[in-house]
């Protein structure tokens, strides 16, 4: 079971707990191969001992148990949402909040062939994603239990790839050059960029924003417009360019879309 999440969510005391019932892989960062293969990584864990000091301790030492000679395989990912005030619940996640959650803390992403692919590929395997919302991890063991004893979850079917057609506009509005793009059964649309500082980020874009986003290949604002009322119907308030320059400005302001003069 690979559970994601970011700082504070209480990974590592969680899978401490986990660990002494269950075989411990990490507590950091997993491979995964294209078969859903699992490469473990088992290190010391930065615990904290006495005085609020934070110590790195051998597994065993922390009772945690070995691996067992089997091969891991990929069994579920779940998001982790630690709060307070939560009562332990493990639920479908939709995907595109999946991605959101889960793109920003896997490492290399970017390096990827087809990344968000790559990445969606894994989740829909498993039958999609879950969200795990508990306050300790004591809490959140009956319903952990449950989930590996459970058989497999059938493999789903959640988005299209884009092809990645390269922008040589000289003229006009015109998309940035992206690592990957698809397509999601909501219609929103997921890009994967990278930024100029070599950061890559996740931008999910719904509305009129895909269809301004694929039509942006030398386009002027006719053209944008255009293609948003074709697909998309005149606004019910407003009007259909002002919706559009509003929705060009926060592209051009992500990163997504420039403009060519």
């Amino acid at each position: 079971m690979l559970f994601s999440g970011r700082s504070g969510m209480g990974k590592t005391t969680l899978m401490s707990r986990l660990a002494r019932e269950f075989a411990y892989v990490t507590d950091e960062s997993v491979g995964v191969t294209a078969d859903g293969t699992v490469l473990p990584y088992r290190k010391p864990l930065s615990v904290i001992v006495g005085a609020g000091a934070k110590q790195q301790l051998p597994p065993r030492s922390l009772g945690l148990r070995d691996l067992p000679s089997t091969p891991l395989r990929l069994h579920a990912i779940v998001v982790l949402d630690r709060d307070d005030d939560a009562v332990a619940e493990l639920e479908p996640l939709n995907m595109t909040d999946a991605i959101a959650a889960i793109a920003p803390q896997c490492s290399y992403l970017s390096e990827l062939d087809a990344p968000l692919t790559t990445l969606l590929r894994h989740i829909e395997s498993v039958g999609g994603p879950l969200r795990l919302r508990y306050r300790e991890a004591e809490d959140a063991l009956p319903l952990i239990r449950d989930l590996l004893s459970s058989p497999p979850r059938d493999a789903i079917s959640t988005f299209e790839r884009l092809a990645i057609v390269p922008v040589s506009a000289t003229a006009g509005y015109a998309r940035t050059p992206v690592l990957d793009a698809i397509t999601l059964a909501d219609g929103r649309l997921a890009v994967l960029r990278r930024s100029g500082d070599g950061e890559s980020s996740v931008h999910v874009l719904d509305g009129i924003g895909p269809t301004l986003w694929r039509t942006a290949s030398g386009a002027t604002l006719n053209d944008l417009v255009a293609a948003a009322v074709r697909a998309h119907g005149n606004p019910a308030d407003g009007d259909a360019r002002s919706a559009v320059r509003a929705t060009v400005d926060e592209l051009r302001t992500e990163g997504l879309i420039e403009y060519w003069t």
